[in-house]
């Protein structure tokens, strides 16, 4: 079935509305209860919740931890989407790894980055240790995937003939790196964080804008003037940005760079944002488009408030 959106244009995206809510609020009963409404939602008229693409059921596992790791109505959830997705685990495709879309055809680097944190977080929530057992393969095959190219960054994914194909997104760095450092912080197996700091590095380096650099963002906004980014595309440079700041409470960021690439990115967003509004823009060096659609807008938002919070501003 088609989901009804809350505050987008997209399911995945609602989850990530409601997680950056949650982990910005500073009144956690006023977060507890939005979560509460959204889950009494799902319970109604979402009837079937797996009627999606594998990452946007992966992203809602993660979103549901967020809301309450101590909840048990939704670890249920978390889990039971998490399940869902690895039922389409297939190692005759390339070896191994998730498939993505509705015709189990494609099998891509966000689908099975999320699929090691997910189960990285829902190991640390449940103590179970099939979760673990499902990041450290799942990370196994993704690093002889080629899907990490040369350059260290991370490419969209795999063709039929499971030859790496697509160009990188800050998402996709985003959430692998947020992967290897839960890993690590699971395991204190050292080799994840060396991994990490080098998709950080190379993430940093690769994703700026042309006319701020610095600015983390994607090729879609390469700068304030050029920038074209759809619904989805507007929202990855947050997902990156919430990534970095796990890397640095992990302790990868040995020279203090990514953290203070953290905070110039937050001040310079939230010196562009409107000022009656407190709402920031998709192209964080510069002002808000006042013309911009209510759902983007929302999903721009929600980077800006990713953003800030990685900030600890």
């Amino acid at each position: 079935m088609e989901h009804p959106q809350l505050w987008t244009s997209a399911w995945w995206q609602d989850s990530l509305a409601l997680q950056a809510y949650v982990e910005a609020s500073v009144d956690p009963d006023d977060a507890k209860k939005l979560c509460a409404d959204v889950a009494e939602k799902e319970n109604k008229p979402w009837s079937n919740l797996f009627e999606t693409s594998s990452d946007d059921q992966l992203w809602w596992s993660l979103t549901w931890i967020s809301c309450d790791p101590t909840n048990t109505r939704y670890i249920t959830r978390s889990k039971a989407l998490h399940a869902h997705v690895l039922q389409t685990w297939n190692a005759s495709y390339c070896g191994g790894g998730v498939l993505w879309d509705s015709e189990l055809t494609y099998k891509n680097a966000i689908t099975n980055a999320l699929l090691i944190h997910s189960s990285c977080e829902l190991y640390k929530v449940t103590d179970e240790e099939k979760y673990l057992d499902n990041a450290i393969e799942t990370w196994e095959w993704f690093s002889s995937s080629g899907m990490i190219n040369s350059d260290n960054l991370v490419v969209d994914g795999l063709t039929e003939d499971c030859v790496p194909t697509g160009a990188p997104f800050t998402y996709n760095s985003g959430i692998l790196l947020q992967s290897l450092t839960s890993l690590y912080e699971i395991t204190s197996n050292k080799d994840y964080l060396s991994n990490a700091t080098n998709i950080a590095i190379a993430a940093l380096k690769r994703f700026q804008a042309t006319d701020a650099p610095g600015i983390l963002a994607d090729d879609c906004c390469v700068s304030f003037d050029n920038c074209t980014c759809n619904h989805d595309g507007i929202s990855f440079h947050g997902i990156l940005a919430r990534s970095l700041a796990a890397f640095v409470r992990a302790g990868g960021d040995v020279d203090g760079s990514v953290a203070s690439a953290l905070t110039y990115n937050a001040e310079t967003a939230w010196g562009n944002r409107d000022v009656d509004t407190n709402q920031m823009g998709i192209a964080w060096e510069g002002p808000v488009d006042k013309n911009i659609d209510p759902n983007d807008a929302c999903v721009a938002q929600t980077a800006g408030l990713q953003l800030l919070t990685a900030a600890g501003m």
